[in-house]
């Protein structure tokens, strides 16, 4: 694939690590003004819903929340940009399709608007990255305001808008709806949009298009292997958890909390103020991502400034360790030759722990440290390069961690994680090539009944065997053979999140391809510190 108009984006990190080396702050840039048939862009919304707060004085402004989100950046994201070259080049007879199907969800609205005017649906070459293409300005708009609520609620839910397929209008042309979550709009028409209630604004139905998606298995001529790999679905998840019951807590509620008291979703004083609007921030858990979408925000030109980036980041650790999971020393044993302990992860989202695309993981650090503070037992340490300590994948991307139910040993790992499997049962990090999991030991959401969930959510590996890992947490009991000690002895359990996994990187660096070089140079000059989601802490004495 020819990248010429591209090139200089890939010469430009060199410069831009020296500059934030310097300190320099990410100043932020204008939003995108775009008028399409279809869209308009973040700034043009932004015109009128800024400058909003709540009753506790905090700026609820759509736009600036939502501008250092990964939702903002989906179309600018260096991951994404790499592994989607990455899977043509190792799949070339497929390049439409996979540059089709990817840009349905990280440039939704260059796709929905080229699908409607039945134009080139591209990423790569003359493509909707190429600053010539009439799409690039939208394309890069990413998941923009225009495109969410425009989304209708026609089938949502159903399996036929799964994998990107949202229902969205492209027969009309001039007032078109937008859907919003209250009956009275104080502007009925603005734009070219009518303002219309959507009750399905607020349910998770509607977060299910994207992020519900399968994909199919091909060989590298593009012959199909598989089909209907379930490659992300934290809906499917979270349907099998207690939280889609009768007290339903959606996917909004978590990600999109409401705003403090009665506020205005928009200018001017004939605005009255709404209850329980959500925040547009739209907070995962990729404080990685965020960091080095700040890093090199020159390069990947954002929007947000590095303050935004800054706060955008706190909030994600903060809800990665106040509200994803909660690690508990439970039980200790102290003998004359061993020290155990029982630890309990407990899940507390309403879906897999990690979800999403299959290259994320956690795991527990554990350290045993006596009195003279000799470590006498360490497992899962985490190293700078972003290995795990006694990980057997890290050391050989052909074998796994598998999952256990007692620890005895340094080189034993508790990793949650999923690892995928060709049609011939072979480790693969190649999207297109994936018809299994070898291994999926997710901590389960609340209620998740691993008998009886449906076959594209289940528990793959050791884990589906141990009677311990069951719904809503996992427990471990660790045995560390001790001699001659110095009591007490301090034992220290944390959980650990890597957005990124080691192995998925390796093998993103097989072949050498442009933007898979330029993410290489971004991870390495990131910084690889997991994130903390729990700890817990005892001291043992002496028998």
């Amino acid at each position: 694939m020819s990248r010429r108009p591209l090139l200089v984006m890939l010469l430009v990190p060199v410069l831009l690590v020296m500059i934030t080396g310097l300190g320099m702050a990410l100043p932020g840039e204008p939003l995108a003004t775009f008028t399409t048939t279809f869209f308009i862009g973040s700034g043009d919304c932004a015109s009128c819903h800024s400058n909003l707060q709540d009753e506790a004085g905090q700026d609820v402004s759509f736009a600036k929340l939502w501008r250092p989100s990964m939702m903002a950046n989906s179309a600018k994201d260096p991951l994404w940009i790499a592994k989607v070259e990455s899977e043509v080049l190792r799949t070339p007879a497929l390049q439409g399709a996979i540059e089709e199907k990817c840009s349905t969800c990280h440039m939704p609205m260059a796709y929905t608007q080229a699908k409607g005017d039945g134009t080139t649906i591209a990423i790569f070459d003359e493509g909707f990255l190429n600053p010539e293409n009439e799409l690039h300005v939208p394309a890069k708009d990413g998941i923009s305001c225009a495109l969410c609520h425009q989304i209708g609620s026609e089938g949502l839910g159903d399996p036929e808008t799964f994998s990107g397929n949202f229902p969205i209008d492209i027969t009309t042309t001039t007032r078109r709806d937008v859907f919003g979550r209250y009956p009275d709009p104080v502007v009925k028409s603005m734009a070219s949009f009518d303002a219309t209630l959507g009750e399905h604004m607020g349910a998770s139905a509607g977060c299910a298009t994207c992020h519900t998606l399968y994909t199919n298995a091909y060989d590298s001529s593009g012959n199909l292997k598989f089909k209907g790999f379930p490659e992300q679905v934290p809906y499917l998840e979270w349907e099998e958890s207690s939280f889609s019951g009768d007290e339903e807590t959606s996917c909004q509620d978590c990600h999109m909390p409401a705003v403090a008291g009665p506020a205005r979703i928009a200018k001017g004083s004939r605005v009255p103020a709404r209850e329980d609007f959500g925040r547009h921030y739209f907070d995962g858990g990729n404080t990685f991502m965020l960091a080095m979408l700040r890093d090199q925000g020159l390069a990947l030109e954002v929007t947000a400034s590095s303050r935004e980036f800054r706060q955008a980041i706190a909030r994600t650790a903060d809800q990665l360790a106040q509200d994803t999971a909660k690690l508990t020393v439970t039980e200790s044993e102290v003998t004359d030759e061993l020290l155990a302990v029982e630890l309990r992860v407990q899940n507390l989202t309403g879906h897999k722990f990690p979800t999403g695309i299959p290259i994320r993981r956690a795991w527990i650090h554990l350290t045993a440290v006596d009195a003279a503070g000799e470590t006498i037992f360490e497992s899962g340490a985490p190293l700078a390069d972003g290995r795990i300590s006694g990980n057997d994948n890290d050391e050989d991307q052909t074998v796994f961690e598998p999952h256990y139910t007692e620890i005895t040993a340094p080189d034993q790992v508790q990793i949650y994680e999923t690892v995928m499997a060709d049609w011939n049962d072979e480790l693969t990090y190649t999207l297109l090539r994936a018809t299994a999991f070898a291994k999926d030991n997710r901590l389960l959401p609340d209620g998740f009944n691993k008998v009886s969930a449906d076959d594209d959510v289940q528990v793959f590996g050791e884990a589906a065997d141990d009677d311990d890992f069951a719904g809503g947490q996992d427990l471990t009991r660790y045995e560390i053979a001790i001699d001659e000690v110095s009591w007490p002895v301090t034992v220290s359990a944390e959980l650990l999140f890597q957005p990124v996994a080691y192995s998925f990187v390796q093998d993103l660096a097989e072949g050498g391809a442009d933007f898979a070089v330029r993410y290489l140079d971004f991870n390495d000059a990131a910084d690889q510190t997991p994130a903390l989601i729990s700890r817990d802490t005892a001291v043992l004495e002496q028998p």
